[in-house]
């Protein structure tokens, strides 16, 4: 029966996304939806279509389709008014969609309305609002509020720590938010030590090539060249890149990021023409996703530019600093 088989498919994307295999995840909440459609299931079509948007968004780096998509099942869910469980749901992903095009007020909007509708439902607290508060705090965090982020993430831990074990991937999970926002604000020997809590039990849970542990890594990696520890953060770099380059492929954006990091590392060490190509290979896979002038290219610019100078190369790199400021007001 295709109810059956949309439950069943939307069970396997859910279990594919968990395992950071996203490409197949998409393929298969795609197929719980055309099931979903055929057995006229409003809330399970609904359901398929934002996992779809968050997959497409979020972690595919496929903007224009999640948006697309975040569009017609707004509209779809206004018509056929499949419920609050629904409509929290997507509001937590117009969120995300937001976010994504940078719109960080209107995201923010989006998730207190989330968190609003889920608290009518759920009660204030059930571990299921644990999701909504993270969102809003990452919104939060890319809005630079940091102190209200933090605040707003430690909500997030006290839920998930009254429901489940100090183990479970929840609280794991907004431990290692809560250890993003040390860094940020340049507490740098709290967030390295939160950070290798986190992994010790991450390692524990996930298999050893999973996003979740490439991401502590990474912001292991970044305090910890902070505080100058560079062997260490070079091993941690080296580690997540590995994870990501294999989960992720070798164009995608958090592979660049990792790939500017190792760059910073080898222009720390005077390796200036590892750096330079590092920075170079970054910023090119950054444009080829974002365009010439995103803000995220900014950053490498300004390194680059100094990489150059630090060769002498004095005009070129004067043509990279113009450009690195170009961008930013331009944002």
């Amino acid at each position: 029966h295709p109810y059956v088989r949309a439950r069943l498919a939307f069970a396997e994307g859910k279990a594919l996304a968990d395992l950071s295999r996203y490409p197949e995840a998409e393929g298969a909440f795609r197929h719980a939806a055309q099931f979903a459609a055929t057995s006229h299931d409003r809330y399970g079509l609904s359901e398929a279509w934002i996992e779809l948007m968050t997959i497409l968004g979020r972690e595919l780096d496929r903007k224009l389709e999640a948006k697309t998509l975040a569009m017609a099942t707004r509209d779809y869910v206004a018509e056929s008014s499949p419920g609050v469980a629904i409509e929290s749901k997507l509001e937590q992903n117009l969120g995300y969609v937001a976010e994504l095009e940078g719109e960080y007020d209107a995201s923010k909007r989006h998730h207190e309305k989330a968190i609003e509708l889920a608290e009518s439902l759920y009660g204030g607290a059930s571990p299921r609002l644990v999701t909504y508060w993270g969102a809003l705090a990452h919104t939060l965090r890319m809005r630079g509020d940091f102190t209200t982020s933090e605040q707003t993430y430690t909500r997030a831990l006290e839920l998930a720590r009254a429901a489940y074990t100090e183990q479970h991937p929840v609280v794991v999970k907004t431990m290692a938010d809560i250890a993003m926002i040390a860094a940020l604000q340049e507490q740098y020997a709290k967030s390295k030590a939160l950070n290798l809590d986190v992994l010790q039990r991450d390692r524990r849970v996930f298999p050893k090539q999973h996003l979740a542990i490439a991401t502590v890594l990474n912001n292991l990696g970044t305090a910890e060249y902070q505080l100058d520890d560079l062997n260490d953060a070079r091993a941690h770099f080296e580690e997540a890149l590995e994870i990501e380059r294999s989960i992720l492929g070798d164009e995608h954006q958090r592979v660049a990021r990792i790939i500017a990091n190792l760059a910073g590392i080898d222009m720390d060490l005077g390796k200036l023409q590892a750096s330079e190509e590092g920075y170079r290979r970054a910023l090119s896979m950054r444009v080829k996703v974002f365009g010439a002038d995103h803000i995220e290219n900014a950053p490498i610019l300004t390194n680059l530019a100094t990489v150059v100078e630090m060769q002498k190369r004095f005009r070129e790199a004067l043509a990279l600093y113009s450009e690195s400021l170009a961008v930013r007001e331009k944002t």
